[in-house]
């Protein structure tokens, strides 16, 4: 996500545009949403950021993760976010009530995200969600290919609607892969909510100063939102870090304060507080 600029930075001008990442992910229980910023460099940031890794990443459709999966001789497969292509189909109804292909494809979006939410309340395991997702899920998804081959040749290809097609085409092996893998996302919704929280900060602080200001502020919202996402108080969390860092001699001492390995202790905290 687009970072606007450091001001102070070796070699570039101060209105430069910057980034900064978000990555999620981390096993059941140790989950960890971490930021960090990155001056230039995008794809080779990326290469390096998943260098050794196999697996599936949820991402967008920059051109960083194409090139990343190519990249990788098929170690790293991309989950595409439905949600950036039903969005460009929902962006056309809003503008136009006889959009009627545009609401055929988003009548279809519908009825797979009702599948994902009752997957949710249901609490399923994975292989109960691939299960699912094989037998509700996929028959949509193949009707939506159909779909998509079929109106495309009848469409403007600079029209809205003809981009919309597009996109979902050229996406398309990367926005079925939630279907074989239960551990997947139909979208990569729940991540770019957390980017939200940075980019509404971004909108007060505009700009960092040093590029240690810009490494300093992802530390801060990768605690932040880490914490959170672990049921924590912030800010309890936070004192609790500053007041053990100190004592920490080894890796192990630090690895002790991450949330997932204090976060009974500061509940337990808190409670005997309310108590008192």
């Amino acid at each position: 996500m687009l970072f606007r600029s450091v001001l102070k930075e070796k070699n570039r001008k101060p209105e430069t545009k910057s980034h900064a990442y978000c990555f999620r992910g981390g096993g059941p229980g140790k989950e960890v949403c971490l930021f960090e910023y990155n001056g230039e460099g995008h794809n080779e940031y990326i290469y390096q950021w998943f260098e050794g890794y196999e697996g599936a990443i949820h991402g967008d459709g920059d051109t960083a993760y194409q090139a990343l999966e190519k990249k990788s001789d098929n170690r790293i497969k991309i989950s595409y976010c439905n949600a950036h292509a039903r969005r460009k189909f929902e962006a056309i109804v809003k503008r136009s009530k006889k959009a009627t292909l545009a609401k055929e494809a988003m009548k279809m979006y519908r009825e797979l995200y009702t599948i994902e939410r009752e997957i949710r309340e249901d609490n399923l395991s994975i292989d109960q969600t691939v299960q699912v997702r094989q037998e509700k899920s996929k028959p949509i998804m193949d009707n939506l290919k159909q779909w998509l081959d079929t109106n495309y040749p009848l469409v403007l290809p600079k029209s809205p609607i003809g981009k919309a097609i597009k996109y979902a085409l050229d996406y398309w092996d990367g926005l079925i892969r939630f279907l074989d893998d239960g551990r997947l996302e139909i979208d990569n919704n729940s991540t770019e909510r957390m980017i939200k929280i940075f980019v509404m900060a971004r909108k007060n602080f505009l700009f960092s100063d040093t590029t240690h200001g810009a490494d300093a502020l992802g530390v801060h919202f990768s605690m932040v939102l880490t914490a959170q996402q672990h049921g924590l108080d912030p800010i309890e969390y936070y004192v609790h870090v500053l007041k053990s860092i100190p004592y920490c001699s080894s890796f192990e001492d630090y690895e002790k304060l991450l949330p997932w390995n204090v976060k009974d202790k500061l509940k337990k905290k808190i409670k005997e507080r309310m108590v008192a």
